[in-house]
């Protein structure tokens, strides 16, 4: 026999209003954490690079102290087998070889390479400034490991200048990362490149 009260106990499902709430409710919070989390990805993408040029730096001054009397060069490369010429964009890919001849050029019959940066493709740029705040394409390391002049690498996405990283690179290719020095929220230049101004991105 079935109990009366057993009959007025049913489950019932979201009803249409309910669901429309649910989903609203559900897209409020996807448009509000979304943006956040992407953020959070770029500015990581922007440690990360920072972080691969230094280790490229740091094994250029190495390689070039260790061939002795042998230059190496680290240059803008879009094929990732020779220097790109008139090409200043880093984050087309750049590599890092031994220059025998001392032309700032590789023979890739003689001359093998030490490492190679692929191509960056998640919209990062990065850019390298001398000491007269001209873009460079290739950094050159003497057999002391001395860089041919201080300079700046800048790291940018389209989270723009605020979040932008530099890797400053001083006249003995010792690196460290620029400051904000006037409390504006943009790092700066050192004093010997652009004055110390904010650094600007592409």
């Amino acid at each position: 026999m079935v109990n009366r009260s057993d009959q007025s106990i049913h489950h019932r499902g979201f009803n249409l209003v309910e669901m429309l709430v649910t989903i609203a409710i559900i897209a409020i919070l996807v448009s509000v954490s979304v943006p956040g989390f992407i953020d959070t990805i770029k500015r990581s993408q922007i440690k990360s690079h920072t972080h691969s040029v230094a280790k490229f730096i740091a094994l250029g001054r190495s390689e070039a102290i260790d061939r002795f009397q042998t230059q190496v060069i680290m240059c803008v490369s879009t094929d990732r087998v020779k220097c790109a010429e008139n090409n200043t964009t880093w984050e087309s890919g750049w590599i890092l070889f031994p220059d025998l001849d001392g032309d700032q050029k590789r023979d890739i019959n003689t001359e093998a390479l030490i490492r190679i940066q692929p191509e960056i493709d998640n919209g990062t740029t990065v850019r390298f400034f001398n000491n007269g705040k001209k873009e460079q394409r290739i950094v050159t390391f003497n057999s002391e490991g001395l860089p041919q002049s201080s300079g700046a690498f800048v790291v940018c996405n389209s989270l723009g200048a605020t979040q932008a990283k530099a890797l400053m690179m001083n006249a003995s290719g010792q690196t460290r990362l620029a400051t904000d020095d006037d409390d504006d929220i943009t790092v700066n230049f050192s004093s010997d490149i652009d004055s110390g101004n904010n650094i600007t991105c592409p």
